[in-house]
């Protein structure tokens, strides 16, 4: 039973602390992706233009 219990307790410490954490991590975030395509910009945007060269 005192087993159980300290693996209970362990696994409560565990779970608080990661609430407690993600409670003080930014709310917001950001992702930005950038591709540079080594082409003229005529060319990228003839391929663009057309949706049937993009599939």
């Amino acid at each position: 039973m005192l087993i159980i219990k300290r693996i209970l307790i362990i696994l409560i410490l565990i779970i608080s602390i990661v609430l407690i954490a993600a409670y003080f991590m930014p709310k917001e975030y950001a992702v930005e992706r950038e591709v540079t395509i080594n082409k003229p910009v005529d060319s990228v945007f003839a391929y663009v233009k057309s949706l049937k060269k993009s599939e």
